[in-house]
Formats: C-alpha cells, structure tokens, sequence
C-alpha cells in the first residue's frame, strides 16, 4: 500500500456528511513530519495518542513510533518495520513500502517544526473529538430512550466529561516551566505566611503547604471515629465563613441538617445553651447560599461528578470540593464487575482529573483499614493502612491523617494530631492539635477558640 492506495480508501467514496470527520492530509503530514524531523517525537509523547489518528494505518505506524521512542529505537523506516513485525500490525499499516512512501513522497500537511506541529496536533485532536462526540451522541440518544434508566442525565454529563478529558487543547506556546517555578517560589516566598492558595484555618497547615492548591486532590484519612469528617467540616465552614468562598460538601454518610448542626454548635461554643445555638444560626445564614450541601447516599460516581460540575457552573468562584467519603461511592451497575480496589482506583484517578480541570481543591475523604486496630503497637496511621487501594496515596497530591488521643476506655483526652503523611511538594510534618468532642471541633493549641 502507497499514499495514493490509502488517498483512494473507498471509504473517501461515501457520502461527505456520513463520513466520520477526518484528514488524511493532516495524519500523513505528522508522520511524515516526525520520519524527517525523528525530535518532533518528544512534541508528539504525552500529546498525541494512536487513537486520534483515524485510518487504521496510521493508528499502528504512530503506535510503532511510540515504541520505538520508549525503546530508545530511532524513528526511522527500518526500526518502525521491525517494531510492526513484532507487533503482528504490519500489513494493518500497509507494509513497510508505506512507512518508507511517508518518508521519501512527503505529504501535503508540511510539519517541519515544533510550531506547525501544535498546530496541526490540535487539528487531529479537534478532528478525534469531533468523532467522539459523534459517538458519545449515539449513546446519550440510546440512554435517553431508555425509559428504565433513571441516571440517564448524570450518564450524559460523565461521556462528555470524558470526552474533554480525553482529548485535551494543544496549547499554542506552553509556558517555560522555568519562568513558572520562579513565579511560584516568589508568591511563596512574598505572600503572607507563605499560603498561596486556600487557607484552611489550621495555620501550621497552611505554613506547611502553602494552602489548598487549586489542582489538588488532598485526602484526608483516619481510624474510624478518627475525626476525618469533623476535620473536613471545620476546614469547609473556615473556606464559606472566613475566605468568603463557595464551598460543596457532598456527603455520602450524614444529612445536610446533621453537618449544620455540627457547624451550629462549634460556633455557638456549646449544645446544651439555646440561645446561643439560636444566636449562631442567625450569625450562619447569611452564608448559607455558599454553604452548598448535598446528600448522596447510595450515589454513583458519574451522579457526584455531575453535581461537581453543576455546582462549578452555577458558581465560578467555588473555592473547595469535599467528598464525604469515597469507601461509600456506589457502585456503577453498568459496569462490569470489579474489584472494590480497582473500584477506588477509578474514583480517585477520576477525583484527580476533575480537580485539575475545574481547578477546584477537592477534599476526598477515605477510610483506614480496622486491622490498625488490632495493631500491637498502637502506632500512629501510616500511608500502608489507607484502605482498599494503593491508588489513593498514588493521586493524591496531599495525604492527612487526623488523630485523636483516647484513654483507656476509649473516650477522647483532648489532644489529637495533624499528619502530613504526603506532600509532593514539601516535607512530612505531625501537627498537635486540641479536640473538643461535644463539638467536634479541631484547633491549634495557640489559636483562640470559638
């Protein structure tokens, strides 16, 4: 097979608007581009996968590129053969004359360079989307007619999440990653205590961190009755009362009345005086309509990623996500049976994804496995006891631990810790902390309370 064999698919014959929207001209150009300039391979990695391209052909020969590149194989004729060979793929590529057709004949796309290269990588990626989305309309069509399938919306809004996910913009001119480590290091350096992003209330936190980073996947872990929800909760009422920023709490284990009547009672300082109670929900309202809560018991992961995506549309300015907490994510009954390991895998790596796109700090909080319990050494919580998947420690870009001290009948001294276990960009650090049960409040020893 030559150009001219693949210029003359028959598929071209159909009628324009039932053919899935494509460019030969522009596949060829890349892999044309990338066979005379082998250093345009370090543009494409990470940029372009085999499933943008649409002819077959082309979808194998770029696979063979990458294998090559990885192999640390030169991209040229001879070695893109041999690694279709190896592949089984080589006659799906149109036999080695082809690959050697793309070097020798050119093609009318001229890639010569790295600019003409982002170019014409965002037209193949805009080309790709454009038959996804094709796809991804047929089965919203197919969901919609369903009269048995009530999560027909959250369906639709997580295919075309998906879809721009999975086919991202090619930036014309990418910043120089020196001039953006500069700036960072001066707005830590410059800014108040340090805390370039969100403040969470605890200041040796922030000092620690540098603040809730608007990328972040932050998890927040403990042994049951740790605290981890009371601390999720004192850092969404600081974000909605004190950063005057939206905060969603979606909430899979209490009602949004029980989350308000914990925030009721920490700023009253009490639950047994009334008119204090009564006095701090009047002190509350007016931030209510930042104080967006959500039950979603029993609710999928497309469900609470569609109510992310809402609540981020409705309120450009949301400041935190927090998802209360994911061991108790339902299951999506169309999928095929798996493991709860991989389960929490695809939660996670989702959470992650979402917090980089909207870029809105999502909190997640994940349960500890109970044989800590029965630990001899009643040690501190460990990255090693996070429950059900390795995967949560691997995306979260900051790792807490909450810790309460108990007696021996299990009842809460006062003192409790802040773990840094995780910190892509800092180092591990134990923070001490004051817990005050009946209101189920976390503060740092020097801080003022209420």
């Amino acid at each position: 097979m030559n150009i001219d064999q693949v210029m003359s698919d028959p598929g071209l014959c159909q009628v324009e608007n039932l053919i899935p929207p494509n460019s030969t001209d522009v596949e060829q150009g890349i892999l044309s581009g990338i066979l005379q300039q082998p250093d345009l391979i370090t543009h494409a990695v990470g940029v372009l996968q085999p499933e943008h391209f649409y002819r077959s052909a082309h979808v194998e020969i770029f696979r063979a590129m990458l294998t090559c590149f990885e192999q640390g194989a030169p991209i040229e004729p001879l070695a893109l053969t041999d690694a279709l060979k190896i592949a089984d793929t080589l006659d799906i590529a149109g036999g080695g004359s082809y690959v050697w057709d793309l070097l020798i004949k050119g093609a009318e796309v001229q890639v010569i360079d790295p600019t003409s290269f982002r170019y014409w990588a965002k037209q193949l990626i805009d080309l790709a989307r454009r038959r996804e989305l094709i796809t991804a309309c047929h089965d919203i069509q197919e969901s919609a007619h369903d009269r048995a399938n009530k999560a027909y919306q959250e369906e639709a809004e997580n295919l075309l999440f998906l879809l721009s996910d999975a086919y991202p913009d090619v930036d014309e001119a990418q910043e120089n990653p020196l001039d953006a480590a500069l700036a960072s290091l001066e707005q830590e350096i410059t800014s108040p205590n340090g805390v370039t992003g969100l403040s969470t209330g605890f200041p040796i936190l922030d000092k620690s961190t540098h603040g809730f980073q608007p990328f972040q996947l932050i998890t927040v872990s403990a042994r049951p009755g740790g605290g981890k929800s009371a601390f999720a909760l004192n850092v969404a009422s600081h974000v909605v009362m004190n950063e005057r920023k939206p905060v969603l709490y979606i909430s899979l284990e209490m009602m949004a009345s029980e989350l308000v009547k914990r925030v009721l009672k920490a700023m009253a300082g009490t639950d047994m005086n009334l008119s204090l109670v009564k006095q701090s929900g009047k002190d509350l309202q007016p931030y209510m309509k930042d104080f967006i809560l959500r039950d979603a018991a029993g609710q999928t992961l497309a469900a609470i990623q569609s109510q992310i995506l809402k609540a981020k549309k409705a309120r450009p300015d949301l400041g935190l996500i927090v998802v209360d907490h994911i061991g108790l994510i339902a299951s999506d009954p169309k999928a095929k049976q798996q493991n709860r390991a991989y389960e929490i895998q695809q939660i996670t790596s989702r959470l992650k994804s979402l917090a980089k796109t909207i870029q809105v700090p999502i909190l997640q909080l994940a349960q500890m496995n109970r044989a800590i319990e029965a630990r001899q050494e009643k040690t501190k919580p460990q990255l090693s006891d996070l429950r059900d998947s390795g995967s949560i420690e691997m995306d979260s870009d900051l790792v807490l631990f909450t810790h309460i001290e108990r007696d021996e009948n299990r009842k809460p001294t006062g003192n409790a810790c802040l773990t840094i276990a995780k910190q892509r960009d800092g180092v591990q650090v134990e923070i001490p902390l004051v817990f005050i049960p009946h209101l189920t409040r976390f503060k740092e020893p020097a801080v003022t309370f209420p």
